[in-house]
């Protein structure tokens, strides 16, 4: 696999239109202003691997009290997002990835649940199902949560995705998650 800036990518595809070769995905590109778009089929290489990785940072908290009695906020909270712009690749597949960490101050079982939100121009639409934590946290400690899910939908272009917590259970105030998103998009063959 072969890892590519997105510039390297353009730069690439307006070198190929300069010399007149158009590849076996007949390739087309339409400029505006001073940049150019693509569309799913445009740019098409029969050498498949091209790949960006994009990451992001994931925080939230110190929560309340969640999902008894007590103090509970408007849902969802934010947690982070990453920017990942798909247009020079071909028919992309983008892997999401969240590595969390969950802090406790106190002895207490814990349950989080957590979705991608993906965005695209300004419409947003949850993917991928939705991601539960529940476990046990011993008093001043922290669990890690892993979670991942493939988009491969035609749709690319310039997409956030957000991870959001959808629901929670905290008998304590406190806990805090903190980590990183990743974003990796790979070209897949026409």
């Amino acid at each position: 696999m072969n890892l590519i800036s997105e510039d390297e990518r353009l730069d690439d595809c307006r070198g190929e239109r300069r010399r007149g070769r158009r590849n076996s995905c007949n390739c087309s590109t339409t400029s505006s202003r001073d940049f150019t778009t693509t569309s799913s089929r445009e740019c098409c290489s029969t050498e498949g691997g091209k790949s960006i990785l994009r990451c992001g940072c994931a925080n939230a908290g110190p929560f309340p009290i969640l999902g008894t009695q007590g103090l509970i906020p408007s849902l969802p909270i934010p947690v982070g997002s990453v920017t990942i712009d798909t247009c020079n690749l071909c028919k992309p597949s983008v892997l999401i990835t969240a590595n969390l960490l969950i802090n406790t101050p106190a002895a207490l079982l814990s349950s989080l649940t957590f979705r991608i939100v993906k965005c695209v121009d300004g419409c947003s639409q949850s993917v991928g199902g939705s991601f539960t934590f529940s476990d046990a946290i011993e008093a001043l400690s922290s669990s890690s949560f892993t979670f991942s899910f493939c988009d491969c939908s035609s749709c690319n272009g310039c997409v956030t995705y957000s991870v959001e917590v959808t629901s929670a259970t905290l008998l304590q105030a406190g806990t805090t998650v903190g980590g990183t998103i990743s974003a990796l998009a790979v070209e897949n063959l026409c």
